[in-house]
Formats: structure tokens, sequence, C-alpha cells
């Protein structure tokens, strides 16, 4: 049986409600859709709620899947998207201007060899409204017009953000690879 059958199957125990189809489509896809939730959110506890809010929402809109449209996991990681988004939406909404002020950290990891989780660590360290921005184009491949028509900002603004967003990547990264010439 090929995957696509598999999730088939499973997608379709779900829409009727079978528990085990459940625990295996949670089985089989929580890891993957978590580090989705994780990349958005920036700390395992927020990642988790999306996570779990997200599967509420794919077994009350399994029935809604179709598999000519695209892949499950696609489809899975597009929900966990637009729950992460609306919760950084309310958060990013409600913070002052002294919250958004950012200065880049190194990361605990900096004397180590740069590794992707050193990567990974400084990515989750940008402001919210930067990483987002920078999942949405750099890891999800959206436009900046998609960017801007999901987030309620102008496309230069989206630009703007994802500049600043690489730049403090950089900066951040070029500090790690100094402290590490220097041990």
């Amino acid at each position: 049986m090929t995957n696509k059958q598999n999730d088939i199957q499973l997608i379709a125990g779900c829409v009727k409600g079978d528990r085990n189809s459940e625990r295996l489509l949670v089985d089989q896809y929580s890891s993957l859709l978590y580090a989705t939730c994780l990349r958005y959110m920036g700390n395992a506890a927020d990642a988790k709620d999306v996570l779990q809010d997200s599967f509420i929402l794919i077994f009350r809109y399994a029935k809604s899947f179709d598999a000519e449209k695209g892949a499950l996991k696609s489809w899975m990681q597009k929900i966990c998207i637009n729950v992460a988004l609306k919760q950084l939406k309310k958060r990013i909404a409600s913070k002052s201007l002294d919250e958004m002020l950012w200065e880049p950290k190194i990361p605990a990891s900096a004397m180590e060899n740069l590794k992707m989780d050193d990567i990974f660590s400084v990515i989750q360290k940008l402001p919210e409204k930067y990483r987002t921005v920078f999942n949405l184009s750099v890891v999800e491949g959206y436009s900046h017009k998609e960017i801007a028509d999901t987030l309620g900002l102008k496309d230069s603004t989206s630009r703007a953000i994802l500049s600043r967003a690489k730049t403090a990547i950089r900066n951040s990264l070029d500090m790690i690879k100094k402290q590490e010439a220097w041990t």
C-alpha cells in the first residue's frame, strides 16, 4: 500500500469518527506538524497548543480533504500554519512598541561548531513578525503579496521585514562564527 493510499484510508476513518484512525494519523504526522508549528510560534508550549488546535480542526474538517488537490501532509501543514498565524496576529496586535524592539541574541550553543540547530535557534529567536514573514517566504514559498494579504500588511512592508529578518539572522550567525574563531 502506498503512502497516498494509506493517507486516504486514514482520513476516511477520521471522517467516520474512528478513534483508531485518528490516533494513527496523530502518531504518523505529529512530529512533522509540530516542527511546522514550532517554526512559527518560537517556543514549545505555544507550538504544542497550536498543534492541538490544528488537530481539532483537521478532524473537524477531514471530510473537506481532497486527495486530487494535493497531499494530506500539505493540507494538514496549511491548517497548522493558519492556526499559528491566527495566534501570532493576536499576539502582535497586543504588543507595545517597546516589546517589538529587539536585539539579536547569541544562542547558548555559540561555542560549538555552527550546526543546523544553531541556525534554527537563531531563527526561533527572531521577533514574531520577522520569524513569521521569514517562514512564510523562505520556508513555505509564499509571495510577498500572499504574505501581505495573509498578515494584513503592504507588499513593501513584507519585503522590508524579510530583509530585516535576513540581516538579523546573518548578524547572529556572524557573531557565532566570530565567537567560534576565538575558541
